[in-house]
């Protein structure tokens, strides 16, 4: 009797099963990458320009980071899925997600005009139009299986940390900070296994690692806001590494969806119809640099010849909006007599009164989430297109008309923005702080001309609280 022959184990072993998938989940991958870049290049070259200026959304690429370690906490956690997919929901639910996502954001963009940059719709429609690819793709369950980490992905939209920090916080990043190591001890309880004792450990350590890095100031630096978060995940992450050492290393599953040729057809029509029907970000305001050696009068002196200063007020809090040490300075002038100009004294000998608010930055992109028709309340009036008025020095000023129909006024409003050196703005509000600062300045009359005339308010907290909600 013939030997018997020798049994061979044909269980692929865990880099073979990693040869296998891994080309087709590169080009999946690559599909999703290309055409995500191609229908919102003008987001994601914004938010190359915020990194390399170091501006707030300068941590949107370290959400990449988050989101692949989330999807690393539901491998660990190892939780059953069902592999039953239906082609059709999947081109369903993604192709119309898809398409909304582009005609949201090419709708959209118009309407919110000067609110734009602080609602950001573009990002969020990016999510939304990534995770549409996604399903595409890879096929909705295996979308939903991995759910924690698009929504991890979703922190690209900066909307929710903004509201955090304006109603709840006093505007400083390390709310943001906060919001985004809350979120890493999150993912890190989910990784939890069935059954594991001691899973408290990797968030507990997490935490008390990440914790003290809150206290750097992400208000000078931005990018520092990410720190907590990435010390979390690297001692969490270390935890969970030193727990599976003796363990055999797992192949990557399969792609469930095979050849989602229609899928990635109907994704690069998309990005291509994008590319034509989204409309560019508006550009960041850029204020007029005065130099030091300029034409200037000595710090602090605002008040125009032919004027003279009869009250000042500060509004506080002003910091929760337009950055650490922001202020806000509301100085009201009279004209003095006849010579000043016309119609400063109106027939019955009123002397006519002007309002000049100064406000005063170290962040000047701020003024781009808060532009001049949102620091006042003056949502229910009739505001006219603006008029460029040249104001010498190379400085150009915007000319409003406000008219309120309930009250039978009408306000001229006439603003523009420089940046200056610190020593010579109208108040230096930090003496430790950047040798430039940006201002806001706005000029505000009123067709009333008695004592009792009113100007409209700047923005305040309480009233920005009760707007929002």
């Amino acid at each position: 009797m013939a030997a018997p022959a020798d049994v061979v184990d044909a269980t692929p072993t865990w880099w073979q099963s990693v040869n296998r998938s891994l080309g087709s989940l590169t080009l999946r991958w690559l599909v999703l990458v290309v055409a995500s870049v191609v229908a919102f290049r003008s987001s994601i070259a914004s938010i190359a320009n915020s990194v390399s200026q170091d501006l707030e959304l300068s941590y949107v690429p370290v959400v990449v980071i988050y989101a692949i370690f989330a999807a690393t906490a539901t491998v660990r956690a190892g939780r059953p899925r069902i592999e039953i997919h239906d082609r059709e929901t999947d081109v369903i639910v993604g192709g119309i997600t898809l398409v909304l996502a582009v005609v949201a954001t090419s709708l959209l963009a118009p309407t919110l005009n000067t609110g734009y940059r602080m609602w950001r719709v573009d990002l969020l429609m990016m999510w939304i139009f990534i995770g549409s690819a996604g399903v595409l793709l890879f096929g909705l369950r295996r979308v939903f299986q991995y759910r924690w980490a698009w929504a991890t992905l979703g922190l690209i939209w900066p909307l929710p940390s903004r509201l955090v920090r304006y109603v709840l916080g006093d505007g400083s990043l390390r709310w943001g900070a906060g919001v985004q190591l809350l979120v890493i001890i999150l993912l890190l309880m989910g990784g939890r296994r069935s059954g594991e004792r001691r899973w408290w450990v990797a968030p507990v350590l997490g935490a008390a690692a990440g914790a003290p890095f809150i206290l750097l100031n992400p208000d000078r630096v931005s990018f520092l806001v990410v720190v907590p978060a990435l010390v979390a995940m690297a001692v969490g992450g270390s935890v969970w590494v030193w727990r599976c050492r003796d363990q055999r290393p797992h192949g990557i599953a399969a792609p469930a969806v095979a050849a989602p040729r229609f899928g990635a057809l109907l994704i690069m029509v998309v990005a291509g119809i994008a590319t034509v029907v989204i409309p560019p970000l508006p550009p960041l305001q850029e204020p007029t640099v005065l130099p030091a050696d300029g034409p200037h009068r000595e710090p602090g002196s605002l008040i125009p010849a032919g004027w003279r200063q009869i009250d000042r007020q500060d509004y506080p809090d002003q910091s929760t909006y337009f950055g650490v040490n922001a202020s806000w300075v509301r100085y009201k002038v009279q004209a003095i007599g006849p010579h000043t100009g016309p119609e400063a004294v109106d027939a019955e000998g009123r002397h006519r009164e002007m309002v000049i608010d100064v406000l005063t930055t170290q962040k000047q992109h701020s003024f781009d989430l808060f532009p001049i028709g949102t620091t006042y309340p003056i949502s229910r009036l009739e505001l006219s297109p603006a008029t460029r008025v040249d104001l010498g020095d190379g400085v150009t000023g915007q000319l409003y008309a406000a008219v309120d129909p309930q009250k039978l006024l009408a306000w001229s409003m006439l603003t523009f923005t420089i940046s200056l050196p610190a020593d010579r703005a109208v108040r230096h509000p930090d003496p430790d702080g950047p040798p430039v600062l940006t201002q806001r300045i706005t000029l505000l009359l009123v067709d009333d001309h008695r004592p009792s005339a009113q100007f409209p308010s700047p923005r305040t907290r309480s009233w920005t609280a009760s707007e929002l909600s």
